[in-house]
């Protein structure tokens, strides 16, 4: 129960908020920031498979979970589910105390705008960590996307405070006349930050992936390459580690079957558990195909890798070659050709001071600027806070 003084955030988030979800780690990151605070805060998450419970705390933050199936990155076709959706957050929010809304992703901007009209006392927060929405809908919907991003540049000079990922996104939303914007990235907290690069006590390397699997995202380019490097490196390794959406299971099924024995598979897993993780391998393997969606993500497995000591082979995407300046945490890549990939492991593989070195730049980058702590400031800041 609130005490009368305490002020209340609001998140709404059009996923189950499980720690084995892609965007978990920033909501929790900024709900557990403002908890602890003096704010009270509440999620209204969107539970799409209606299987976990109602109501939950989670390190003081109160979930209340809305119960409706719906698939997830299957674009406007469950449109209906998603009014369903907001028509309940609108309920909750308009029958309850609410000094902040804070609307994650595109899905929920409309909402917060309507409720902004509704409740002009209400201070509305955006915080978008995709730096281009819904590019990975069908084609077929190519015009309903042209008005979405006609909608997004006029909601987004609508809020508060609009919160962003990357220093596109910067660029992206002050080319437009937006003002109030606040880079807060997605980096990690002080726990997963490791004091210094971990020796490898293995003989043998171990490459890998860890996040979410499903279709493009490139997988099948990390297995294409594995398969060249299998003959030249009889001990080396892959692990991959993460989720796997229901709708690409028997594919990724087929595509590693040929190579199972030489796979450690893991399943989802709690974010808390990234650190054992990445401890397990000693090449992070970041590749994309450089579509509409990805080609401007930076993705959050980036820095989490650099956190826990470990370097990248990453696709030449979301500035990831500036923010290294200088110092590189890695190799990367503009091509996805599975022989070019097999080389830039291969030149991983030949030079474990190499390695050290990019392990080392990164935490040191990590450490310096892309830290939580840094960003919890920059939050309290926008929400007011002492």
């Amino acid at each position: 129960m609130a005490q009368a003084s305490q002020k209340t955030a609001v998140m709404l988030f059009t996923n189950s908020f499980l720690p084995h979800q892609g965007r978990f780690q920033r909501v929790y990151n900024e709900a557990r920031s403002l908890v602890d605070h003096g704010w009270r805060v509440v999620i209204l998450a969107w539970d799409r498979t209606a299987a976990h419970p109602e109501e939950e705390v989670m390190d003081g933050i109160e979930i209340k979970r809305i119960k409706i199936a719906g698939r997830e990155k299957v674009g406007p076709v469950i449109a209906l589910r998603m009014m369903a959706y907001m028509w309940r957050a609108l309920r909750y929010v308009m029958a309850n105390r609410v000094d902040v809304l804070h609307c994650h992703n595109m899905d929920v901007t409309l909402l917060g705008w309507l409720i902004k009209k509704l409740k002009k006392e209400i201070k509305l927060v955006y915080d978008f960590c995709e730096p281009d929405y819904y590019t990975y809908w069908d084609k077929k919907w190519a015009s309903l996307f042209l008005f979405v991003n006609e909608m997004e540049k006029a909601l987004v000079k609508r809020c508060d405070c609009l919160l962003v990922h990357n220093h596109y996104q910067l660029d992206k939303y002050a080319a437009i006349g937006v003002e109030n914007l606040v880079h807060i990235g997605s980096y990690p907290f002080a726990g997963m930050i490791v004091d210094s690069v971990p020796e490898s006590g293995r003989d043998d390397v171990v490459i890998g992936r860890i996040g979410t699997i499903y279709e493009n995202n490139g997988i099948e380019e990390i297995v294409a390459a594995f398969k060249v490097l299998m003959p030249r490196y009889p001990e080396l390794k892959l692990l991959l580690a993460g989720r796997v959406l229901d709708v690409y299971k028997p594919t990724f099924e087929a595509l590693i079957a040929p190579i199972r024995d030489r796979i450690e598979l893991i399943g989802a897993f709690d974010s808390a558990e990234m650190p054992r993780l990445y401890s397990k391998i000693d090449i992070s393997l970041m590749v994309y195909v450089l579509d509409d969606w990805f080609r401007n993500i930076t993705p959050t497995k980036f820095f989490d890798s650099l956190a826990c000591g470990v370097p990248v082979l990453v696709s030449d995407m979301g500035r990831i070659r500036e923010l290294m300046g200088d110092r590189p945490c890695g190799v990367v890549v503009d091509s996805l050709d599975a022989g070019h990939l097999a080389a830039a492991i291969e030149t991983m593989i030949a030079d474990r001071h190499a390695r050290r070195t990019m392990a080392q730049n990164g935490l040191d980058l990590i450490k310096e600027s892309c830290n939580w702590p840094l960003m919890e400031k920059r939050l309290l800041d926008v929400y007011g806070s002492e």
